[in-house]
């Protein structure tokens, strides 16, 4: 599934019910996608995750499913204790969610969520800081989808390491990887190259 505007996931709810995570998205931020769809499958409904504030005032199941995935990964009595290191004014704002999304392994946006949520950002200030954090991700990414990231994140370093491990113990052909990794040949140059090891084109 690709990125559509703040669109993480959906899942749908069934005799057969099933939750689609965004590949594109860092870890942290499937995280909160799967358990906002864990949440929707728990009250037998079928969503979408957004991280969008005004998407949440028009559907109410999206902000309840929104709070218990916030605050499940980000419980509310230990972020407030948390806080009183935390100045949280002026210019200083992202540099400290950015502090606490490492402590709670969740990104910048969900834990400025989070601070929507518990009163200490007001509305205003929220869709501020989002629209500069979003365009901080812009520019970091060249405007362009990382395919490097993309496939990391998918795929798993414990996949990739296991792999290039085979391939230099000459136990994998190159045919073989590419089918384990399952990359499309038109990446499989690039990938080879920037993510696995030289080695690969030896093979």
């Amino acid at each position: 599934m690709e990125a559509t505007d703040d669109v993480r996931a959906f899942s749908i709810y069934s005799e057969i019910s099933g939750v689609v995570l965004n590949e594109t998205d860092n870890p942290s931020v499937k995280l909160f996608s799967l358990f906002h769809e864990v949440c929707h499958l728990l009250r037998r409904t079928s969503g979408i995750c957004s991280l969008e504030y005004g998407v949440e005032e028009r559907y109410e199941e999206e902000t309840f499913c929104n709070q218990f995935a916030a605050e499940f990964l980000v419980p509310s009595s230990d972020l407030r204790e948390e806080l009183k290191n935390y100045t949280l004014a002026g210019e200083t704002i992202l540099e400290d969610a950015g502090d606490l999304s490492k402590i709670y392994g969740v990104s910048k946006q969900v834990i400025l969520l989070r601070l929507l949520y518990l009163g200490v950002l007001s509305r205003e200030k929220y869709y501020s800081l989002k629209q500069e954090l979003e365009s901080t991700e812009i520019k970091k990414q060249g405007g362009y989808r990382n395919w490097e990231e993309v496939f990391k994140n998918r795929t798993g370093n414990l996949t990739i390491r296991t792999v290039r491990r085979k391939l230099q113990e000459n136990r994998l052909s190159f045919y073989e990887a590419l089918t384990i990794l399952d990359v499309k040949t038109n990446y499989a140059e690039k990938l080879l190259h920037t993510l696995i090891t030289p080695a690969w084109c030896k093979l």
